[in-house]
């Protein structure tokens, strides 16, 4: 299941919106608390949001694809893992289209990349190029 305020095709749009149209008021209480807390942290000073995307996932392996999001999500990405671990993999530059599964799967994971295991109720921030 996935939820993002980014008009996407295969999915509904969440009422949040996404980019410099992103409402605030429209996210659920429980989202909001999320938001907030990093919001008024002392550690991160990165501005209004632009999208909050929700990927669940039952029964399958748990591990985010090297991609390329779009730049209007803006240069600060905070990923959030709530009920299970999971890997995040860095990857360096490459001179290939990391927005097609296909490509991703043919010619990432290699010993350049960077696997971050995420722990349950583990948050990462990821900045800039």
């Amino acid at each position: 299941m996935r939820v993002t305020g980014r008009p996407e095709a295969d999915y509904p749009t969440a009422p949040w919106g996404y980019g410099d149209d992103f409402n605030i008021d429209a996210v659920p209480e429980q989202l909001r608390f999320v938001l907030d807390q990093i919001a008024e942290s002392p550690l991160w000073a990165v501005g209004k949001p632009r999208d909050i995307t929700i990927n669940k996932r039952e029964n399958g392996f748990f591990k985010l694809d090297p991609h390329t999001d779009p730049a209007a999500d803006g240069e600060n990405v905070f990923i959030v893992n709530l009920l299970s671990n999971s890997v995040l993999t860095f990857v360096p530059p490459g001179d290939f289209d990391r927005t097609h599964p296909h490509q991703i799967s043919l010619q990432s994971w290699t010993d350049d990349d960077v696997d971050v295991l995420m722990m349950r109720r583990a948050m990462v921030l990821f900045s800039g190029k």
